[in-house]
């Protein structure tokens, strides 16, 4: 990229260089942004600083005729003609312009371009040539003489002519040298002739510009002679001719060879003249030549017309018809084919040619511009190379401050050219990065033929941070470029990638898992530095290893067989659980996740993250125990403890029947055998919760659980008032088989901790918000604020309790499982009440 960014520097340097008209680019207010080195050699200016930010038309004496001409650009798209310039030290030079309105991709007018050619010599000619037109045919003379025996040789005597050719009045000039006619536009030389020659009494003739009274301009040829009587010198007489008309009509009497031989000295280009009367045409040496024709070539206006491209043939055509026939002058530029086939693009410009308001003749000139259009075409493709290219060119002074950057700007960091130009590239760059910057730019000062890289951070127009890398090349004693030229591009999501590939590596190398990296064999191709941490060897040990040698042979094949289906399904990911020998004689159980990435060029391989989980598997199969253990004991309570028991109150209620007498203490038996089988229940229940945590959820009929457990628990509790307010809704909650358990306990516990005669139980359900809450209060003691943060925890009861304390902390366990949650609140006027909250499911059903 940098090799194209040189060629588009070259390609502008060449364009500008090799330009012999001055070029000037402004924008849309008139401002000048770039001249190249001929428009500053015309101007009479060294630097284009001094030009540069400056109103184009303050290089005009006449502005108003500028802003006119800069106006109709914008309006019409060109303009061409000639205008007066004004240099540096004040002196003025005709130049013929030739401006175009230059539009963006969007097809706005973006700016201004004009190229400029010094007509200085071709005017003064043609200003020489008027001056002797009809020179001699009844030119007025005005006669004065002068006395050259009183001081300062004043005007003694002028003729009416004289009066009238300048505007004086003889007693306005009598007495005075007659050096008031001159001004600022008198050439010194003809006035140094006349002086030198008065005074050394010899006669003289020239011509020269004078001033009449009412300050307008005029051509006087004068001729002074000295009068010399017999006393010798007395006066010396004056011929004054006005021949301001012969200057500006010696072309016309010249018209023809001479007028042609003069256009190509001046402008070299050829020249032609119609007679429209003798219906011949003629061309100078330079048009047989640009149009590839032998002198002796006698072409007629048709076809002359002939010469011009198929393309263009009718656009000169009918110019040439409206000029002949209607005096409307032409200036196009247009392409011709030569005598050889070659196609040259041509200024060709038409104009007429009057004698007593009849057009006679038509003449005009034909430039071969084929070289500016060239240059205009090169330069033109330059400019869109830089304009359509994604990074950025920029020119900076070399302190710093920016002078020019190419559109691509925007794109890339959000601003448009002009908002960065004139500023201090400094100020959009962090003080980390733009010391590397200073750095750069004194580098290439020293070592002009060097070029230097730098990576950097650049503020974009809406305050965010690119990252940007620049090669910087000195160009600060190139005429066109004048300063350090960089070429820049958005390195930012490169920079991210590497950061993130930083992060990555320091995740590596500290990351509890160990990442490996195998081909489609299962050969270890890279192994993270966590590798021995994880599985006990070096990671350079395993390296090109086949990774399943380490496998346990009863946990190989599974492995083994995960790999080959996800080698074989060309993507997704495997998870396995396996041992794998650590060096030492020990398995380790290890947990890997493996990743498709061979179609990826940075990984090409299986992406494997590796944990080591002895620990936990340690842990699962001490639960295991556990849970067999637990499933042991649940047996025996719900089958030999139970059934004892239940024998031991059948005999007991048996006894109950048959005694009359000592019958409180079969009472107490029956109370602690009911209470026992109740404990038997309430741990076959709490194994069942933890036998079965991993069970799925079901949904269940709120209605129909509570229903049942209320009438559950007035057959066990006959001395209880148990009551429901208001309907109970049919929602579906989710549960399990001992969803039931959780209002069973709340009533019952409700009941037995209470310290009425008659306990009384209250049930109440309603919905809210996606929700359904059960409320279970009783007319009891309550419960006290500091025991209701521990009431629910495991082995904990009341303090006149005689049960286990589960219960309340079964409640919680199983309301947790279902996604619910369990609160204590009072109930009106006293006792306590308990609200279970939990997730309804689907729509209430209407029955």
């Amino acid at each position: 990229m940098a090799d194209e960014n040189n060629e588009e520097v070259d390609i502008f340097k060449l364009a500008y260089n090799s330009a012999a008209a001055g070029i000037a680019v402004a924008d849309l207010q008139g401002t000048l942004c770039k001249v190249n080195p001929a428009f500053l050699e015309m101007w009479g200016y060294e630097d284009e600083d001094e030009v540069v930010d400056r109103s184009a038309s303050e290089f005009h004496p006449d502005q108003k005729k500028a802003n006119s001409v800069a106006n109709e650009v914008l309006e019409n798209g060109e303009w061409e003609g000639e205008i007066l310039a004004e240099r540096k030290d004040g002196t003025t030079f005709p130049v013929h312009v030739s401006a175009s309105r230059v539009t963006d991709e969007n097809e706005d007018p973006a700016y201004i371009m004009s190229s400029f050619v010094d007509i200085s010599e071709r005017v003064a000619r043609e200003r020489e040539l008027k001056s002797r037109t009809r020179a001699i045919e009844a030119a007025p003379i005005g006669v004065a003489l002068s006395d050259p025996h009183q001081k300062d040789n004043p005007l003694t005597y002028v003729n009416e002519r004289f009066e009238e050719m300048t505007g004086y009045a003889a007693e306005e000039v009598t007495g005075r040298n007659c050096r008031f006619l001159q001004g600022e536009q008198t050439d010194e030389k003809p006035v140094s002739e006349m002086r030198d020659a008065v005074d050394a009494g010899e006669s003289v003739t020239v011509e020269l510009r004078n001033y009449r009274k009412n300050g307008e301009q005029f051509w006087n040829r004068v001729s002074i002679a000295p009068v010399q009587t017999e006393n010798g010198l007395s006066h010396f007489v004056g011929f004054q001719q006005d021949i301001t008309e012969r200057k500006r009509y010696e072309q016309e009497l010249e018209r023809t060879t001479q007028f042609l031989t003069d256009t190509e000295n001046v402008g070299q280009v050829g020249g032609w003249e119609v007679n429209l009367q003798h219906g011949t045409m003629q061309w100078s040496d330079e048009l047989y030549r640009i149009h590839g024709l032998p002198l002796d070539a006698e072409p007629t206006p048709e076809e002359g017309i002939e010469f011009y491209h198929p393309d263009d043939r009718d656009t000169i055509r009918e110019a040439f018809d409206r000029l002949t026939s209607e005096g409307e002058p032409y200036d196009l530029e247009l392409r011709i084919v030569t005598a050889e086939g070659e196609v040259r693009w041509v200024h060709t410009r038409g104009e007429p040619r009057y004698e007593d308001d009849e057009i006679v003749a038509v003449h005009g000139t034909l430039q071969d511009i084929t070289e500016r259009k060239e240059r205009e075409q090169e330069l033109n493709r330059s400019q869109q190379i830089i304009k359509n290219s994604t990074d950025i060119a920029t020119i900076i002074d070399p302190e710093g401050t920016i002078t020019y950057v190419s559109p691509a700007v925007q794109d890339v960091l959000g601003y448009e050219p002009d908002e960065l130009i004139g500023t201090d590239g400094f100020g959009y760059q962090p003080q980390e990065t733009s010391a590397a910057v200073a750095e750069a730019i004194e580098h290439v000062l020293e070592n002009p033929a060097e070029t230097k890289t730098v990576q950097t951070q650049f503020r974009r127009a809406d305050g965010s941070w690119a990252w940007i890398e620049s090669t910087l090349r000195n160009r600060v004693n190139d005429d066109v470029i004048g300063g350090i030229l960089i070429s820049s591009r958005d390195i930012t999501e490169r920079k991210e990638r590497e950061q993130k590939l930083q992060r990555d590596r320091v995740f590596l190398e500290r990351s509890p898992a160990a990442i490996t990296v195998l081909d489609e064999a299962g050969v270890i191709k890279y192994q993270s530095p966590t590798s021995e941490r994880v599985f006990g060897h070096p990671a350079e040990e395993l390296k090109d290893d086949l990774a399943f040698e380490y496998m346990h042979p009863e946990d190989r094949d599974s492995v083994v067989e995960k790999f080959t289906n996800l080698v074989d399904g060309s993507g997704g990911s495997r998870t396995a659980e396996y041992r794998l020998n650590d060096g030492d004689g020990n398995w380790r159980w290890i947990q890997s996740s493996a990743t498709y990435y061979l179609d990826e060029p940075v990984i090409d391989g299986i992406l494997v993250a590796s944990v080591d989980i002895s620990e936990r598997k340690e842990v699962e199969q001490r639960l295991t125990r556990q849970r067999d253990n637990l499933e042991v004991l649940n047996k025996v309570l719900r089958h030999d403890i139970r059934n004892d028991l239940q024998l031991v109150l059948t005999y007991a209620e048996t006894l109950d029947h048959s005694l009359e007498t000592n019958k409180e203490y079969v009472d107490e038996i029956l109370t602690s055998v009911r209470s026992a089988i109740d404990l038997t229940t309430r741990a076959k229940t709490v194994a069942d919760v933890m036998l079965g945590a991993q069970t799925e959820l079901d949904h269940f009929d709120l209605r129909n659980v509570l229903s049942q457990e209320i009438t559950d628990t007035r057959d066990s509790y006959e001395n209880a008032l148990i009551t429901t307010d208001g309907t109970i809704p049919s929602v579906k909650v989710p549960g399990d088989e001992m969803i039931g358990s959780v209002f069973r306990n709340l009533i019952t516990n409700a009941i037995e901790h209470n310290d009425k005669d008659t306990p009384k139980v209250t049930v109440s359900a309603h919905e809210a918000d996606g929700n359904v809450e059960v409320c279970v209060a009783d007319n009891g003691p309550g419960i006290s604020d500091e025991r209701r943060t521990e009431i629910f925890e495991e082995g904990k009861k009341g303090l006149d309790s005689s049960g286990t304390g589960l219960g309340l902390y079964l409640v919680q366990t199983l309301v947790n499982r279902y996604g619910g949650e369990v609160r204590i609140g009072d109930s009106e006027p006293d006792g306590a009440e308990f609200v279970v909250q939990l997730p309804t499911i689907g729509s209430r059903r209407d029955d």
